[in-house]
């Protein structure tokens, strides 16, 4: 949208705005108002030229999005922009802090890959179901008006600082804001960067969810590209300083002393894989440790 030269356009843009705003993007884009209207709401985040599809997936009722999917299928839109889309819009919406909201987060990968093993018109089928959870648990959060995601100002780590353990602290600190700003400076450097630090904080327990979600969210940069790296792993900083509260473990406890001890004493990081093949009574026997064993014998028998 051109910056206003009169005192008429300003006043035009303004109520554009408003309007937008109040009645969604599908209606304000049927009365053709501008679509950048809707992307340029204050202190938001836009996914450049799939923002009309990400909103799609935010504004419209659940019981009309698979209708307009398939239009969208009709007229030429790749599928894959579909996924891409709603993981956007499922990112900006919940941020990592909703429970259904991230469980559908982690389905859009595989939804993709079963419609590869698909063909005409069912291809869209395992795609369809996840992106009609997606739009339906946003709508039933308010839609864009709760979104959880917006932008944010890279900030230099500390000077001499371990990028990993800076990030790490400050989601001990629940220090939302400074943790995000280091890790857009990390992005800004290279998504694996990024990975990276994020994993420390992740380290810190062993609860499924926290140790899941960071590995979804890179397998889906293969989809929304790596440019989306802060917006994609961001989600496991808002997870982790949320779930700072109620963890099982006493803070920064077991899992954070134990795993990097084990490392250590096995001398596992930086070490190739070994070459050894699993036979059946190997996997049986160690199967058979992790039903039998407390969780301390089982993760050094897996570490040995």
């Amino acid at each position: 949208m051109k910056t206003p030269s009169t005192r008429r356009e300003f006043l035009a843009q303004v109520g554009q705005g408003m309007m937008v705003a109040s009645i969604g993007y599908e209606v304000a884009t049927g009365l053709g108002l501008s679509p950048a209207a809707a992307a340029e709401a204050p202190n938001a985040l836009a996914f450049g030229d799939l923002e009309p599809l990400v909103c799609l997936m935010q504004e419209t009722a659940a019981d009309q999005l698979l209708p307009k999917l398939a239009d969208r299928l009709r007229s030429g839109t790749p599928l894959r922009d579909l996924v891409r889309a709603g993981v956007l819009a499922n990112a900006r919406t919940f941020g990592g802090e909703d429970y259904i909201g991230f469980h559908t987060m982690m389905a859009m990968s595989p939804a993709w890959h079963m419609s590869q093993e698909l063909s005409g018109g069912e291809q869209a089928l395992p795609v369809f179901k996840v992106l009609y959870r997606n739009t339906n648990n946003i709508q039933s959060q308010g839609g864009r008006k709760h979104e959880v995601l917006h932008p944010v100002t890279a900030e230099p780590l500390p000077a001499g600082a371990v990028a990993g353990e800076a990030v790490r602290d400050a989601v001990r600190r629940k220090d939302m804001k400074g943790a995000e700003a280091m890790l857009a400076t990390l992005a800004a450097q290279s998504a694996e960067d990024a990975f990276n630090a994020v994993l420390y904080a992740v380290h810190d327990d062993d609860e499924v969810h926290r140790v899941v979600m960071p590995y979804r969210a890179w397998d889906l940069l293969n989809l929304v590209g790596k440019e989306q790296a802060h917006t994609m792993l961001r989600q496991s900083i808002h997870y982790c300083i949320d779930s700072q509260g109620w963890n099982r473990h006493s803070q920064y406890g077991e899992p954070s002393q134990l795993l990097p001890k084990l490392l250590d004493e096995h001398k596992l990081m930086g070490r190739d894989p070994g070459t050894r093949k699993a036979d059946d009574a190997w996997v049986d026997k160690l199967s058979r440790t992790f039903f039998e064993s407390s969780p301390e014998q089982a993760a050094a028998a897996a570490a040995a």
